[in-house]
């Protein structure tokens, strides 16, 4: 990838000009106000701190840090297309990307595109109004915004709260309009928690979480919080994966029988699809036969279908360990990891490998959607490997996680009556 340095001479340039005071997206206009009066000495940025800008593609994401494993770099979350971003150096296969004076991220080289832009979208800019209203199946709020500026995202268990953070921006919302029959969220507050990074907190109504996603419309920074659904599989869409798939991925390979991963993985989704679908949820498969099916592909084919909730079905294999494992990515879908694990761990001889947290696979990510990976048992091990490869002892460990999501479920209905 080229990179292309920009020799950008910046004298006190205002962010907010006659181009960026138009109304954005529907937010109400009367409330839009004037941005003319703020100082240029607090929006200004020294043309030396300028030297390179990319420029994010479809599907972009953050990580934390430079380092990586074979999962990849721990992911920060997604970021929206079209934003551009400075960066401050890089690595091999990333960028360092200066999100404000004190903060910094990663991003792949192949998430972003080299660019040159306005001097003005690397400017700190200020805050329009903001509102949140009710888009039918969520909260919907809205943020205007001179341009698009990176945000990070995320949801804190105690309290439960959506934190918002956008970058390269002031605080200028004297308008936040709240409309009354909001379904999860209390109350939003914005707040200056850094010279030019501004904060968003969403105090939430519901203390289970079902899924929220972020995204621009036009300038307009848009974050759809889902309502909660009614606590039953009767109605609810599910995707379901089969791990792996296709010649190139056939995962783990059993040590005696030399079965193959993909195969055990396809057979219990489609066992598990048959008892989902029994119970009135709709079933949505990443893959149905032994195609290759790439992350990016499994996660569009679930976000396309609006699913509620996402399970990924593995083997796991390695050294002399043995037994179930569950996994998630955010903290507030534990409680379901937790329910499916206790209940494969019913099963007579089977192991407790653990609940692990912060899981960085690549379909544990999304925040659209409570996303669960249920790793069964080892190929590895003889007396797991004996039992996976039982298409009756398969189907046994299935209906455990069934059993385990409708456990989630009443825990939710139980916990939202509080």
């Amino acid at each position: 990838m080229n990179k292309l340095f920009l020799s950008l001479v910046l004298s006190g340039t205002l962010c907010v000009n006659t181009v960026f005071a138009q109304s954005t997206d529907t937010l109400n206009t009367a409330q839009t106000g004037t941005l003319n009066a703020i100082p240029a000495d607090t929006l200004a940025l020294p043309a030396e701190d300028i030297t390179m800008t990319v420029k994010t593609l479809p599907g972009a994401y953050f990580n934390s840090s430079s380092g990586s494993d074979r999962l990849g770099g721990s992911k920060m979350g997604f970021i929206h297309e079209n934003i551009v971003l400075k960066v401050a150096g890089d690595t091999e296969s990333l960028y360092k990307i200066q999100l404000s004076d004190n903060r910094y991220a990663f991003i792949p080289k192949e998430m972003v595109a080299d660019t040159v832009v306005d001097a003005a979208l690397l400017v700190p800019c200020a805050s329009q109004s903001a509102n949140v209203s009710n888009a039918g199946n969520c909260d919907r709020i809205k943020i205007a915004l001179p341009g698009r500026r990176p945000y990070m995202i995320r949801e804190t268990s105690h309290p439960k709260q959506l934190i918002i953070e956008v970058f390269g921006v002031q605080n200028n919302s004297n308008w936040i309009t709240q409309y009354m029959d909001l379904q999860a969220v209390e109350n939003i507050e914005a707040v200056q928690t850094d010279s030019d990074v501004l904060t968003f907190t969403v105090n939430l109504q519901n203390k289970t979480s079902w899924g929220y996603s972020a995204y621009y419309k036009d300038n307009t920074l848009i974050v759809d919080i889902k309502h909660a659904p009614a606590f039953s599989l009767k109605g609810m869409t599910i995707g379901v994966d089969a791990g792996h798939g296709g010649p190139a991925s056939s995962g783990a390979v059993g040590r005696n029988t030399r079965v193959k991963e993909k195969d055990l993985n396809l057979a219990m989704a489609y066992m598990l699809k048959e008892m989902l679908e029994a119970k009135g949820a709709k079933v949505v498969l990443s893959r149905s036969a032994d195609t290759e099916v790439t992350m990016a592909e499994r996660k569009a084919i679930f976000k396309e279908n609006n699913i509620d909730m996402m399970f990924s079905i593995h083997c796991n294999a390695g050294g002399t360990a043995r037994g179930s494992s569950t996994y998630y990515k955010h903290i507030e879908y534990r409680e379901i990891a937790k329910c499916i694990l206790n209940k494969l761990l019913e099963i007579e001889g089977v192991n407790n490998f653990g609940l692990v947290g912060n899981f960085n696979f690549s379909l544990n990510a999304p925040t659209e959607y409570p996303a669960i990976l249920v790793e069964t048992l080892f190929l590895s091990d003889a007396w797991d490997e004996a039992h996976i490869t039982d298409p009756k002892f398969q189907k046994l460990m299935m209906k455990k996680v069934v059993k385990g999501i409708e456990d989630y479920l009443k825990y939710c209905k139980k916990t939202e009556k509080k």
